[in-house]
């Protein structure tokens, strides 16, 4: 009876979990937020940093982006984390592109929030929402990465550890730079 629970829960997991052409697809989907995160960025104003939590501001967008990417990159996390073995060599290679061409946009969230720091400079209540925003982006693409880095091929690993590292020194810099001279700064 054990075993049958078992199988039962096993085949759950296995029809639960996304295909590669899915996960790519959502890769996309994040791409397109990212894309949307940097015109907001790009439009960045003081009023935007005086009105924070104000639906009206830009930032409350880009927030929002960044919210919705990291739902989606848990979405991807949790599939590839319950697969029960590696990716084939083409499968591993339909998820890295997706992975590299939306990571490569979404450093381009952090770069374009590093170019429109300057107005916000000593805004501890941006400096605290940009923090928290980062850092829970942090965690969530952490995972992504620690799935990624289990599941896709051996020849994959370097790209999934370099595409990590870009993102962590990108978003460690925007926190670094809103929060520079206030208590607590990063």
């Amino acid at each position: 009876m054990r075993f049958v629970s078992l199988l039962v829960l096993s085949c759950a997991a296995l029809s639960a979990a996304l295909t590669p052409t899915q996960i790519s697809n959502k890769f996309k989907k994040m791409e397109n937020i990212s894309t949307r995160c940097i015109n907001k960025a790009q439009k960045l104003e003081a009023k935007d940093g005086i009105n924070i939590n104000s639906p009206s501001s830009r930032f409350q967008d880009i927030f929002k982006g960044i919210d919705e990417i990291d739902r989606l990159a848990n979405e991807i996390s949790a599939s590839v984390e319950a697969l029960p073995s590696q990716y084939s060599s083409s499968d591993s290679t339909v998820v890295m592109n997706g992975y590299s061409s939306w990571s490569s946009q979404h450093q381009e969230v952090y770069v374009n929030l590093n170019y429109a720091r300057e107005p916000f400079a000593g805004m501890a209540p941006v400096c605290n929402a940009i923090r928290d925003s980062i850092s829970k982006d942090q965690d969530s693409l952490d995972r992504l990465g620690n799935a990624l880095l289990n599941k896709v091929a051996t020849s994959d690993r370097y790209v999934v550890t370099r595409i990590r590292a870009g993102l962590g020194k990108q978003a460690s810099g925007v926190k670094r730079n809103y929060c520079q001279g206030i208590n607590g700064g990063e």
